[in-house]
């Protein structure tokens, strides 16, 4: 079990930036898959080779029905399999923590900056504000994030369902006690025999039962998110939403905050630059009106 220590340690920090769901998924896979494979599967499958007997003396017979009745050892299958499934969550991963030691590298720059007023505008405006993560570490699934989770769920499914389509037709998924051989250089058809084949039998269904299941979990997990991504959307769009009372015609000019401050400026030097025009105005007609009534008098 030495060899999965590593790798057990890597997948419990995925613990924190998973769902619900996906913390099932992640303890499924330590529990009945690599405790199980470490702690029976390898003491079953030890004399696999060594008990594989078969009725004849011919020299690399026996070596050769061995090797068309067992492609790849099912212990090593069953290895591959954990470490393919797991790497899309290690990349997962990667992509998480990537994101924290940014936005940690942000938080911090903003913090020397708080004191300058204009300066911390400036940053605010240079760099994107923290949305992924808190200042915790504890990540927020929304945005790219969300779609690299769904995205290492899906490559997940892929591998699971390749796995189990390829186990079948690389042995099945059953042992007989039983095995006929005809290949070079037997010299006929030559029958041999596995040792214990109803208890690995047993192994095989159970780990086949427990791929089922983690792919169960990450079919239930794919729908979750997806209901979650349109939640989102769904959100977004009703943010930029217009009411009834807002023109459609003036829609692009609040699509942002920034446009609509510029807009209310540019309004009210308008209404300042009426309200001199309208004065002007008013002034030149009193010295006309002075003129005429002067020309009158005279």
């Amino acid at each position: 079990m030495g060899e999965w220590d590593l790798l057990g340690r890597l997948l419990d920090k995925v613990q924190s930036h998973s769902t619900v769901i996906g913390k099932i998924w992640l303890t499924v896979l330590f529990v009945f898959r690599i405790l199980v494979l470490g702690a029976g599967a390898e003491k079953v499958w030890g004399d696999e080779q060594s008990d594989f007997v078969c009725n004849t003396d011919q020299p690399g017979c026996e070596n050769v029905c061995y090797d068309h009745a067992f492609p790849i050892s099912h212990v090593r299958f069953w290895v591959l399999q954990i470490i393919s499934v797991s790497s899309p969550t290690l990349v997962y991963l990667g992509h998480v923590l990537h994101i924290i030691h940014v936005e940690k590298k942000v938080r911090e720059k903003m913090k020397k900056q708080a004191q300058d007023e204009q300066a911390n505008n400036f940053l605010k405006k240079g760099y994107k504000v923290p949305k992924y993560s808190n200042d915790n570490g504890k990540i927020n699934l929304r945005g790219r994030l969300l779609r690299s989770y769904v995205l290492h769920v899906l490559v997940k499914i892929i591998l699971e369902v390749g796995f189990i389509v390829g186990q079948y037709y690389l042995y099945g998924f059953t042992l007989q006690a039983r095995f006929i051989c005809v290949r070079f250089p037997c010299p006929h058809k030559v029958d041999c025999f596995l040792s214990r084949p109803t208890e690995k039998t047993v192994f095989i269904w159970f780990m086949l039962v427990v791929a089922c299941v983690s792919l169960l979990l990450n079919l239930i997990e794919l729908f979750y998110l997806f209901v979650k991504l349109v939640k989102e959307c769904l959100d977004r769009r009703q943010d930029y939403t217009v009411t009834p009372v807002t023109p459609v015609l003036e829609r692009k000019a609040f699509e942002n905050k920034d446009q609509m401050i510029q807009n209310w400026v540019n309004l009210e030097l308008e209404l300042q630059g009426r309200k001199l025009g309208s004065g002007v105005t008013k002034s030149v007609a009193s010295e006309e009106n002075t003129a005429n009534m002067g020309e009158v008098h005279i």
